[in-house]
């Protein structure tokens, strides 16, 4: 029977559990930020007026073998965002 985690339960904790699937210990992230002009789709799904850029929000968690854990995809209107990093993993 696989181990159930409270729903509450963070999943970095998830990972980093001696007795669960991953046992891994997360380090630290990098984020990879761009700024440019959106795809037709893009601004339809974002309901962009025209001449507004967006900002492709790329970040990846790592191990501590610097091995990656996570990846997230963001893309984000850059008239509406305001971006501040503090990034402490341990």
């Amino acid at each position: 029977m696989p181990y159930e985690y409270p729903p509450w339960q963070s999943v970095y904790a998830l990972i980093e559990d001696a007795s669960g699937p991953i046992r891994r210990q997360v380090s630290h992230s990098l984020e990879d930020l761009v700024c440019r002009m959106p795809t037709r789709e893009e601004a339809a799904e974002l309901d962009l007026i025209p001449g507004v850029p967006v900002v492709r929000v790329l970040r990846t968690v790592y191990d501590s073998e610097n091995r990656p854990l996570e990846v997230q995809e963001s893309i984000v209107a850059a008239n509406s965002h305001e971006f501040r990093y503090e990034v402490k993993m341990r």
